[in-house]
């Protein structure tokens, strides 16, 4: 389980504690339908908001895949009805807004650099598109002079100086042409 979902998972305990005074990490053996719609309503949470899996969620609580399964499949609509403020109140970017005392911290701050990412990745395509412009007019270029030498070869030194000769006219008349 990565560091991120850890968080995500922490967040979600945290908060079913703060509104439900009651911890899921910690494994009890009450059947109490009190704490069990807890542990309910924190697989219920975790599934909605997180991309963990039933294996992780049920390491979270110290409880198995199976568990969390039966749980999730016989008891989510149970767990909703039981706490229903607490289901509908749930935030997941809670967290992320009160922790930073700078205004523009938190998730402003990483949407901010996510902009300037895209920023940077827009002008530096841009530039590599210039780049292949460029490329491909001097290939052009190069395509062109190779078909002039293909024309010209197996000429003596008298034909090459008459087209030699004959070359600036029609050059300029192509320019004034353009």
């Amino acid at each position: 389980m990565d560091n991120v979902l850890r968080g995500d998972l922490n967040n979600i305990a945290d908060y079913l504690k703060e509104q439900l005074d009651f911890d899921v990490r910690v494994k009890t053996r009450t059947r109490k339908k009190e704490k069990l719609a807890v542990t309910y309503l924190f697989y219920v949470l975790a599934e909605e908001y997180t991309r963990a899996t039933l294996e992780e969620m049920g390491e979270f609580v110290r409880r198995d895949r199976t568990t969390v399964y039966s749980a999730l499949t016989n008891n989510r609509d149970y767990a909703k009805q039981f706490y229903p403020k607490t289901y509908k109140d749930y935030n997941p970017f809670r967290n992320e807004v009160i922790m930073s005392d700078n205004p523009f911290g938190g998730t402003i701050s990483k949407l901010v650099e996510a902009r300037q990412q895209l920023e940077y990745d827009l002008a530096e395509t841009q530039r590599r598109e210039q780049d292949n412009v460029r490329y491909m007019l001097r290939q052009v270029r190069n395509q062109k002079t190779f078909e002039i030498l293909k024309l010209t070869k197996g000429l003596n030194a008298k034909q090459l100086d008459t087209i030699l000769e004959r070359l600036p006219p029609i050059i300029k008349m192509a320019q004034e042409f353009n």
